[in-house]
């Protein structure tokens, strides 16, 4: 079960200043692996974590610093690390590799110290789970420990990465509700990883439900993203997450809606947090509606009133009794 109320969210950067104290007074807390700056260079570090006791994730932007840890007094520790962009060195009993991007790396903390150095800007996305998450279902994943992990661009990696970057966001391994689920696929997607790595194969049930629910945050990210885009379309959220139509709708059945009515939800609903926002007191209804994604302003009218019960007119007129109404 996930102790949810352990869970931990915090961001660290350093600013202009004496770095190496900065990441010594980061370090002193231990909410990450020990970072320190590599003689002879500018030291900086932008770190964002996301953590329950069961699993920790950790994006960061890293340039001139290393980070590693002695083996656990107790116990054991799987670590992920992957790199979005850049090239990084993971040393481990007296071995060094590289890992590029798209790349990732698994080790255990019981084979001793690690350190991976970061000499140029990289983009790094790491994982700290458990051993058990793994050695229960992946046999003989010790074979690909400290070995670079390669992955196409549609491959699991990015899956994992861009769930757990949204989970992050979202801090949702705070919400009792979800925390439990996210970690069983993050550790599923952890292990279907290993085993593509292991030359196994493996396409059970738990395994493809980690994988809908991967690709549909990721799917869901992107219309958040590109929401007020006028030409966001199946067609073109299916190219961009490069899974065909069908498959993206059968995503969205799983949320008990279709594709186009969650884009047009979601535009109404941006629509109406701008309407009764005194901030945009002065801007016409048109205006709103063609920056939230409607082409037009008749559909939007109808849509809307069909929507909330009431038209843009009346909401706007109850939220901003002194705003001259404007169309």
């Amino acid at each position: 079960m996930v102790d949810v109320h352990a869970h931990t969210s915090f961001c660290f950067s350093t600013s202009p200043g004496d770095s190496a104290a900065q990441l010594q007074a980061l370090n002193e807390r231990s909410l990450v692996l020990h970072v320190e700056p590599l003689c002879g260079s500018h030291a900086s570090a932008d770190i964002q974590v996301h953590a329950c006791p069961e699993l920790r994730i950790m994006s960061a932007s890293l340039s001139g610093v290393r980070h590693g840890a002695p083996p656990l007094e107790q116990g054991d520790e799987l670590l992920l690390a992957g790199i979005l962009d850049g090239t990084s060195t993971l040393a481990q009993r007296g071995r060094a590799v590289d890992i590029g991007r798209g790349q990732c790396a698994l080790l255990t903390r019981a084979d001793g110290i690690f350190n991976l150095c970061h000499p140029q800007r990289v983009k790094f996305f790491g994982l700290r789970l458990p051993r058990n998450a793994l050695a229960a279902t992946v046999p003989r994943f010790e074979d690909v420990l400290l070995k670079p992990l390669m992955q196409r661009s549609d491959g699991v990696f990015s899956l994992l990465t861009s769930y757990l970057t949204v989970v992050a966001e979202q801090r949702m391994l705070g919400n009792p509700a979800l925390a439990g689920t996210i970690v069983n696929h993050a550790y599923e997607l952890v292990a279907q990883l290993v085993r593509e790595a292991c030359g196994q194969r493996e396409s059970s049930v738990s395994v493809e439900r980690s994988v809908r629910a991967a690709r549909l945050e990721r799917a869901l990210r992107y219309v958040r993203v590109h929401l007020t885009d006028q030409s966001l379309s199946a067609n073109v959220i299916a190219r961009d997450q490069r899974i065909s139509t069908r498959y993206l709708h059968v995503l969205f059945e799983q949320l008990g809606t279709t594709l186009s009515q969650h884009v047009l939800s979601s535009r109404l609903e941006r629509a109406y947090a701008v309407l009764t926002d005194p901030r945009h007191a002065e801007r016409s209804i048109s205006n709103i509606a063609f920056d939230s994604g409607f082409a037009d302003l008749s559909y939007f009218n109808r849509t809307f009133r069909r929507h909330f019960g009431v038209t843009p007119s009346e909401v706007r007129a109850a939220h901003n009794e002194h705003a001259p109404e404007r169309r």
